[in-house]
């Protein structure tokens, strides 16, 4: 065997004193875990900023354009021997429903076929149709310029159907929510078929979702640690979760936080984004996490049934230990 004195190389090649590197990766999840056992506040902080930066990247280009997303057609020319009377839609109370996705792309809609009850219409031919102003609850006006209409009769000249055109960025952007109004006839050919229209135009910028959310949600975990130290000061030190499940304890209660942003806006396309909805969205996400970080905190604890159990007796005697006291 092949040995030099003072730092040469052994009969295996390695060199004296050099740790070798299969130990050193064998060892390095353990160390990584130790870290974070040790520094759990630093990856939740670590995590957070990662995301944010994710959410900042990601928003979406909202802008405005002049080329209309919608086909205008023209009402037919010519005229009938007596003006039309058009029914309204068999349900009147069920409106004709256009959601607009967080794109902002034009979207189409048209009615079932509207029977032709008196007169006489041209066969393939178009009808002037207009709108009413399509406005929101708190007022807001959609653009009359976003809103396109028209009527198309069917072969036979039985039947008109009304097509309604909505796009909400042409010109300028409107504001995101539930707009209300109608659409009607207005041709001196044909009067009548009154539809109801409800545009919904979701709200675009997910990412300023995200970001209020997280830090609604990082405020409720801070929150919810100074109870726990303020109620728990004299905790067992073998009660408490280690760094590793302390981290994991923190990361599923943020998660608590998800399914209340999918109900309340995610799954809402009438969101609108004003302040107001974003102050009840970040008291809701702070509560969801509040409240989940006790129960998860318990089931992370490194406490057995046995020692659970121990833990009530030495409770119940040192209760009556006060009680043979006072008495």
């Amino acid at each position: 065997m092949v040995q030099t004195v003072g730092g040469g190389r052994k009969g295996n090649g390695a060199v004296e004193g050099e740790e070798p590197k299969a130990r050193t990766l064998l060892e390095a999840p353990r160390r990584l875990r130790a870290w974070v056992d040790g520094h759990p506040n630093y990856v939740i902080g670590a995590g957070a900023v990662v995301v944010a930066l994710l959410a900042l990247a990601t928003s979406p280009s909202v802008a405005g354009h002049d080329e209309a997303g919608c086909r205008a057609v023209g009402p037919s020319d010519g005229t009938t021997t007596e003006p039309a009377t058009i029914s309204d839609p068999p349900a009147a109370d069920v409106p004709l429903e256009i959601l607009i996705d967080r794109d902002g792309a034009a979207e189409n809609r048209k009615t079932a076929p509207l029977t032709v009850l008196s007169g006489v219409v041209m066969a393939r031919g178009h009808l002037s149709v207009s709108t009413t102003d399509l406005a929101r609850s708190d007022g807001l006006i959609m653009p009359a310029a976003q809103v396109t209409s028209w009527g198309e009769v069917n072969e036979s000249a039985t039947a008109v159907v009304i097509h309604v055109c909505v796009d909400p960025r042409l010109g300028g952007v409107s504001d995101p929510g539930r707009y209300l109004g109608s659409a009607y006839l207005d041709d001196p050919r044909a009067s009548g078929g009154v539809v109801p229209l409800v545009v919904h135009i979701q709200y675009p910028y997910l990412n300023r979702v995200l970001l209020i959310a997280l830090v609604a949600a990082l405020g409720g975990l801070i929150w919810a640690s100074v109870i726990h130290a303020a109620a728990a000061g004299s905790e067992p030190a073998r009660l408490r979760p280690s760094g590793t499940s302390l981290l994991v304890v923190r990361v599923a209660a943020m998660l608590a936080a998800v399914p209340v942003v999918l109900a309340i806006v995610v799954n809402n396309r009438d969101w609108q984004g004003d302040l107001p909805q974003y102050l009840a969205l970040t008291t809701a996400v702070g509560g969801a996490v509040i409240a989940a970080t006790p129960t998860l905190r318990a089931l992370a604890s490194r406490t057995t049934p046995e020692q659970r159990r121990q833990d009530a007796e030495a409770v119940q005697e040192a209760l009556a230990g006060d009680d043979r006291a006072t008495s």
